[in-house]
């Protein structure tokens, strides 16, 4: 009869194990967004939201990051940051392997002011932002120039 060691067995069954991020399907990001109130810091988002990556469709071995986009910064108004998730995803197209929508939490001075495009929008250069960065951060199909991959 062959007898493994504890320690070797463990070993073993190391190799089993998923290496993979955790990940999740997108509607369970957005099921999560929707438990996020104005008001809530950031710490109680995260907590709320986690930090799963999103399944990308057709692709098993890869992952969206959660949030995909983060912007921060120190305006007139405050302390900005939007964390941008990925709410919607389906297959894409040409370069991009991947579309979606997606959701913004925006806080200011580490609260959460806004789950809208249309408020920061409107609030954004009164925050101090740059137009320029709130068009990359909306820019969500564009492929990079030297790759040719999705972002």
């Amino acid at each position: 009869m062959l007898r493994i060691a504890p320690a070797v067995a463990g070993l073993l069954l190391l190799g089993c194990v998923n290496t993979h991020p955790p990940a999740v399907p997108a509607h369970e990001i957005r099921s999560r967004l929707r438990e996020v109130s104005i008001g809530q810091s950031i710490a109680e988002v995260h907590e709320i939201v986690g930090n799963d990556d999103v399944r990308m469709p057709n692709h098993p071995d890869e992952t969206i990051p959660s949030p995909i986009r983060i912007i921060a910064f120190a305006g007139p108004a405050g302390q900005v940051r939007v964390e941008i998730y990925v709410i919607r995803v389906w297959p894409g197209d040409g370069c991009s392997k991947f579309h979606y929508h997606d959701m913004p939490v925006s806080y200011l001075d580490g609260r959460v002011v806004s789950k809208q495009w249309d408020y920061l929008e409107w609030r954004w250069r009164r925050w101090g932002g740059s137009i320029a960065d709130l068009r990359s951060a909306q820019d969500r199909f564009a492929c990079p120039r030297d790759t040719g991959a999705a972002r």
